[in-house]
């Protein structure tokens, strides 16, 4: 294990690992001032186009697995599962969310599992996609199929990004064109600072 006792597992994809910046969203969970700074360590398995059973399967099969010292698991994965994952309607992803969600409640009982809502993408989606992005987010904090095993949901990045449509805002797009799917280094600071503002509330980082 690169880092024997991370506090922090983050599941994710292109959109938590930073791709085509220096920056993941997770870079910005911790406090700028150095004197301030509570830095536990994380185990960040995203990969760059994974979906949620991908990255189910790459826990299963990493040294984190069921490890004592993690205190939190972020789950930031599920934008690739609209279109290019095997779920083709919110049923579905719900129910590839739950199962991961259940595995890690199983191996983490103590743990807080949270759970980030899909940014807004609609530029990226054709209309059924859309239909489903909307339907996917209203899952986490209930709606017909709800997520389930999640301490809390992190929210409001979907809102700081939205363009008022729904697409991501020109000013956080790293695509080029408005309505793009990856946030840019702004963006990602957004997304970043939300998650951080729960765990501050839990005490898990300063």
């Amino acid at each position: 294990i690169s880092n024997p006792a991370p506090e922090f597992l983050l599941l994710g994809d292109s959109i938590s690992t930073g791709a085509y910046f220096a920056h993941a969203p997770s870079s910005f969970l911790y406090a700028r001032n150095i004197a301030r700074r509570s830095k536990p360590g994380i185990a960040a398995l995203g990969v760059s186009g994974d979906v949620i059973i991908g990255q189910q399967a790459k826990y299963n099969a990493s040294p984190y697995k069921a490890l004592a010292s993690i205190k939190a698991i972020i789950i930031q994965v599920g934008t690739n599962d609209i279109g290019l994952g095997e779920e083709t309607t919110v049923a579905d992803y719900v129910t590839a969310y739950n199962t991961l969600t259940a595995l890690l409640r199983s191996d983490f009982p103590t743990a807080k599992i949270i759970g980030v809502e899909i940014a807004p993408r609609k530029g990226s989606l054709t209309g059924p996609q859309y239909t489903m992005w909307q339907g996917v987010n209203a899952s986490y904090t209930g709606g017909a199929t709800p997520i389930t095993n999640l301490d809390y949901v992190v929210s409001s990045h979907v809102a700081a990004l939205n363009d008022g449509s729904d697409n991501l805002a020109a000013q956080y797009s790293a695509d080029g064109y408005p309505g793009g799917l990856h946030p840019n280094e702004a963006g990602r600071q957004i997304i970043g600072l939300a998650i951080r503002t729960g765990l501050l509330a839990d005490g898990l980082v300063t």
